[in-house]
């Protein structure tokens, strides 16, 4: 295998914007960074993960793999398979497979948390994804049935909601939140 394409779009439960990882400090790493720079999102998360998915596994072993999250909730619109079939050919077109010149996109890079929840309750988001934070401000809240609050989270750093829990329905230990940090202060 030359190179590897990653599609995703969210699991059920799960809001997010359209972004991309790769696998950082890998023999890979500088092609797949030259494939993610054709991928037209706005940001991008060099990953630190090497376990858990095929294109974490394929860049440690030194073939160059991105992974494109575009669409949400169970759902993809006819625009975002549009947009991924134009991202997958322009990857292609990047590295010789296709003829043509290959486009670039500039991105913000980031470092990627998750938060899982520390309780089982209801989830009450301040925030929709995409949306930029500061430091302190409060991403969002798990309440009991009875409205009483929780656990509340609040923002460690300035960043960006790249995507979270969507449902009511929150489980202890269960994805609640995942932010990016730009590597670069750009925020």
């Amino acid at each position: 295998m030359d190179a590897y394409i990653d599609l995703h779009s969210g699991d059920g439960y799960e809001a997010l914007i359209p972004y991309a990882y790769y696998l950082g400090d890998t023999p890979a790493e500088e092609t797949a960074k030259q494939m993610i720079d054709c991928v037209n999102v706005k940001y991008v998360v060099r990953s630190r993960c090497r376990t858990g998915g095929a294109y974490n596994l394929a860049s440690v072993y030194g073939i160059p793999s991105v992974l494109i999250e575009r669409g949400q909730l169970s759902l993809f619109s006819r625009e975002e398979i549009e947009a991924d079939k134009a991202d997958v050919r322009n990857i292609l077109r990047c590295l010789g497979v296709l003829p043509g010149e290959a486009v670039r996109y500039p991105k913000t890079q980031l470092l990627e948390y998750s938060d899982d929840a520390p309780c089982t309750g209801c989830w009450y988001p301040e925030k929709k994804v995409g949306d930029i934070f500061r430091k302190g401000e409060k991403l969002g809240e798990i309440r009991d049935y009875f409205g009483r609050s929780l656990f509340v989270e609040y923002a460690p750093d300035d960043g960006v909601l790249l995507h979270q829990c969507a449902s009511l329905n929150i489980i202890e230990k269960g994805p609640m939140v995942t932010y990016g940090v730009p590597t670069d202060n750009s925020f």
